[in-house]
């Protein structure tokens, strides 16, 4: 280690030194959490009955499992949207206990702040839009704010605002980005919801002003609504992006200037955020979502240290602390040794089924390596705590190898090998299992879970709903299968196992059905008033999301 991040290590462990010196050791558990992209309940049933996941089989055995049903949402930046099973939604609300519209991650692009909006228009009637408005609460009278402007060929241009079918302005907008504002009264607002409509007196195509494919008619633009009370508080601020779907007419597709998603989008605690602010150390690896790295209780490798950062040649924030970069980048895996796990998998003789979905796959086992390695390294460096590190590689293979395991016809040269693939990463994945559990506490308790389940369809492997979780140790019961389990639930358990209050914002419930009877009976769950929502608006970092759209392509995610 190098020796600033030692010295980063020694401060940590003597904070907690004084603290065990002040309190019982049971109050300090060690709680590890398995995140496993994609893996299927059904296929793991299968391969424990032939023996071949023996760690995870004896979680499973010996603790409480179910499968765990995931959270579907739309995602926001698609031109159709359709209800479905995203990953990096997902993690979000496992690592925060609350729903998509509540976390902020709303899909794998995301808008950098201040760059995203909607056009307005209609090209079957008058210029006009439509919008839902929450519940409007505060002190009244009210004022609504509207950052828009006029498209540019049509110029300055009328707009009236009208509220739950009532006006209350008309008003002038220009052709640059200003900020509009008329009153609202109190009389005009309804409970529950608020419709807003806004017209614009005329529109234009862009085809009908030169060569253009662009057929949309267009009156103007929408980046935020506001509404402020008597008191100067903004009591509803909505974006076109992340509320697009209260966006009910007359709006086209949000646009912006995109990157993945990162941490700087997250407007929820995450789990490890409210274990260290109650004083346990936490060890974060690889997990979604956690680039740029933020300031942790312990250590943190973020999601950008792995392939996603190589290949867009991303060096800052990648750690908490920042020095430990430069020694997780010494455990990066060679090319060699990845290109010899590949032809263990998918020997070099095959004819590809799709090269740059197996390059993909490639990078991504090189990502499982690093991170296993990374947590191998350094989840002995701290005593106790909640540690949890990512892999991927199990979701990559089923895009990739699933269909061959169900029957589909191999690529020329390809040996009956290859239908095994999928499995062989499985086993992989479970020999790291193995390998990690003899790096932490004996009393530690483990938690196994991942996003989705997989299935084949057509050519490619899909996620399926339901995927798994696992929780063993001394608080949980012994081969005790249940039902019943959310990806939402994951959060409040794993607070509840530390002894820690669940918020009462949280979406999910703590799994009691998943506790040991009697260990539940003296820690039964606790409720508190802790807010979630994270302040502020930090600025994304930008990247280069042609790479990244390029990759999510390859797999299927995006067309």
């Amino acid at each position: 280690m190098t020796k600033s991040w030692r010295g980063h290590l020694v401060a940590v462990l003597a904070m907690l030194t004084l603290a065990v010196s002040c309190e019982e050791t049971g109050s300090h558990p060690s709680v590890v959490l398995f995140c496993l992209d994609g893996a299927d309940p059904d296929i793991v049933a299968r391969l424990r009955a032939e023996g071949k996941l023996p760690h995870l089989d004896r979680l499973m055995r010996t603790g409480a499992w179910s499968p765990m049903e995931s959270v579907a949402a739309k995602r926001v930046l698609r031109p159709h949207p359709r209800l479905g099973l995203w990953s990096p939604i997902i993690w979000a609300s496992i690592a925060t206990g609350v729903t998509p519209e509540k976390h902020g991650i709303l899909d794998f692009l995301l808008p950098l702040p201040g760059t995203g909006f909607s056009w307005i228009g209609n090209a079957h009637g008058a210029p006009r839009a439509e919008a839902i408005l929450p519940e409007i609460e505060g002190r009244a009278p009210f004022t609504l704010r509207l950052r828009l402007h006029s498209y540019r060929p049509t110029g300055s241009q009328e707009i009236e605002l009208r509220v739950n079918g009532q006006s209350v302005g008309a008003l002038t907008v220009g052709e640059k980005w200003e900020i509009v504002s008329a009153p609202l009264s109190e009389a005009l607002l309804r409970p529950g919801q608020n419709r807003l409509e806004i017209l614009f007196a005329k529109q234009s195509r862009p085809s009908d002003e030169g060569p253009s494919h662009d057929d949309r008619a267009l009156a103007g633009a929408l980046s935020l609504i506001e509404v402020e009370d008597a008191t100067g508080n903004t009591v509803v601020s909505m974006d076109p992006v992340s509320q697009r779907f209260d966006l009910v007419e007359g709006f086209y597709p949000p646009e912006a200037d995109l990157v993945e998603a990162q941490s700087s989008h997250l407007r929820s605690r995450p789990l490890w955020s409210l274990l260290g602010a109650t004083g346990h150390p936490v060890g974060i690896v690889g997990y979604w979502s956690t680039w740029p790295a933020l300031e942790v209780n312990g250590f943190l490798v973020s999601s950008h240290m792995g392939l996603r950062g190589r290949r867009q040649h991303i060096s800052t924030e990648l750690t908490w602390p920042p020095e430990l970069a430069d020694d997780v980048a010494q455990l990066q895996p060679t090319d060699a040794e990845i290109e010899a796990s590949i032809a263990e998998l998918y020997p070099p003789t095959c004819s590809p089924a799709s090269e740059r979905s197996l390059e993909v796959f490639k990078q991504v086992l090189w990502q499982d390596e690093l991170y296993f390695r990374s947590a191998k390294r350094l989840f002995p460096t701290l005593p106790h705590g909640f540690f949890t590190v990512y892999f991927e590689s199990i979701d990559v293979a089923g895009h990739t190898f699933l269909p061959f395991r169900d029957g589909a016809a191999l690529p020329a040269n390809c040996p009956e090998s290859v239908r095994h693939a999928v499995e062989a990463v499985y086993q992989r994945v479970d020999t790291w299992i193995g390998d990690l559990l003899e790096t932490l506490p004996a009393e530690a308790s483990v938690l196994v879970v991942s996003d989705h389940g997989m299935v084949t369809e057509g050519s490619s492997g899909y996620h399926a709903r339901y995927g798994i979780f696992v929780a063993n140790g001394s608080a949980f019961r012994r081969g005790a299968p249940f039902r019943g389990a959310s990806a939402l639930d994951v959060a409040p358990t794993i607070l509840h196992r530390f002894g820690e209050a669940i918020p009462l914002e949280m979406d999910g419930k703590t799994l009691v059905q998943a506790f040991d009877p009697d260990w539940l009976q003296q820690h039964p769950p606790r409720y508190q008033d802790i807010p979630l929502a994270i302040v502020g608006e930090p600025a994304p970092l930008t990247e280069d999301s042609e790479e990244v759209i390029d990759r999510l392509r390859s797999i299927g995610y995006i067309q």
